[in-house]
C-alpha cells in the first residue's frame, strides 16, 4: 500500500511540474520538485513489491528516475522541448507500473472492482497529489520572483480542482454501483471501517472542497501569500485523505 502511495506521489509531481514554463522559473524550482519526486520513487522501489514482477517494476521505476534526472540536468530552453519528451517516456514507464499495481495488490477474496475504475482511481490520485504539492511549492516562488504571472498558479489550482472533482465523481460512481449491487463489499466492511470512511469523506473531500474555493478566490485576487498558506493546509488534508483511501482500497478492492 505504501509503495503504491509513494509511486503515485513520485509520478504526480513531475507530471504537474511539466505544466510550469521552465523559461520563467529558475532551476531551483524544478530541482526542488524533482528531488521530492526522486525520494518518493526511491522509497516506492525500496519497499516490498509484488514478488512475481518486483524486478521488472524496479527497473521501470528506475528508468523513470533516470529520465527525471536527465530532464533536470538540461538547460531550460532544451528542457521545454526535448526534456518533456524524455520526461514523458519516463512517466509512461512509471504509470505502467502504477496501473499494474492497481489491479494486482489485493488480499485474497477481496473481489476488486473493474480494471477501468481501479486505473482511473490510481491516475487521479497521482494527479491530485502532484497538483496540490506543486502548487504549494510554486506559491513560494512568487516571493523569489514577484514578477511571475499569476496565470501559472491559476493553471495548477484549476488542475487541482478538476482532479478533486473527478475523484469525487469516481467515488459517487462507485457508490451507485454498490447501491445497485454491481459491486460488493467484504463482509462486515462498513462496521470495521466506518471510522476510516468518515475520515476519508472529511479529510479527502469535505475540507478540501471548502479550501479549494478559498484558494481559487485568493489566487484570483492575486493574494499569493494567502493562497500559499491555504495550500499548505490543503496538502495536509489531501495527504491524509489519500492515505486513508489507499487503506480502504487495498482491503476491499474498491476505490474510495
Amino acid at each position: 500500500m505504501l509503495a503504491f502511495f509513494f509511486l503515485q506521489l513520485g509520478l504526480g509531481i513531475p507530471a504537474c511540474t511539466a505544466l510550469v514554463p521552465s523559461r520563467l522559473l529558475g532551476r531551483g524550482f524544478f530541482l526542488l520538485n524533482g528531488g521530492i519526486s526522486l525520494v518518493c520513487l526511491s522509497i516506492a522501489a525500496w519497499l516490498p513489491l509484488i514478488p512475481d514482477t518486483a524486478g521488472r517494476d524496479r527497473l521501470l521505476i528506475g528508468i523513470t528516475g533516470v529520465c527525471l534526472i536527465i530532464t533536470l540536468g538540461l538547460p531550460p530552453r532544451i528542457r521545454q522541448r526535448a526534456g518533456l519528451a524524455i520526461l514523458g517516456a519516463g512517466l509512461l514507464c512509471g504509470y505502467l507500473v502504477l496501473l499494474h499495481w492497481s489491479g494486482s495488490q489485493f488480499p485474497p477474496g477481496s473481489g476488486p472492482a473493474s480494471p477501468l475504475l481501479l486505473g482511473v482511481d490510481a491516475v487521479l490520485g497521482s494527479v491530485l497529489l502532484g497538483s496540490v504539492l506543486v502548487a504549494m511549492n510554486l506559491g513560494h516562488w512568487y516571493l523569489v520572483i514577484p514578477s511571475l504571472p499569476v496565470s501559472i498558479l491559476k493553471r495548477l489550482t484549476l488542475l487541482f480542482v478538476i482532479a478533486l472533482t473527478a475523484r469525487i465523481l469516481l467515488v459517487g460512481t462507485v457508490s451507485v454501483l454498490l447501491w445497485r449491487e454491481s459491486l460488493a463489499l467484504p463482509e462486515n466492511y462498513l462496521l470495521a471501517n466506518g471510522v476510516f470512511l468518515m475520515q476519508r469523506i472529511l479529510f479527502g473531500f469535505a475540507v478540501p472542497i471548502m479550501l479549494s474555493v478559498l484558494i481559487w478566490k485568493t489566487v484570483a485576487m492575486r493574494s499569493i501569500q494567502s493562497a500559499t498558506g491555504l495550500l499548505y493546509v490543503t496538502v495536509f488534508f489531501i495527504l491524509m485523505g489519500e492515505l486513508v483511501a489507499r487503506h480502504l482500497r487495498f482491503i476491499s478492492g474498491i476505490p474510495f
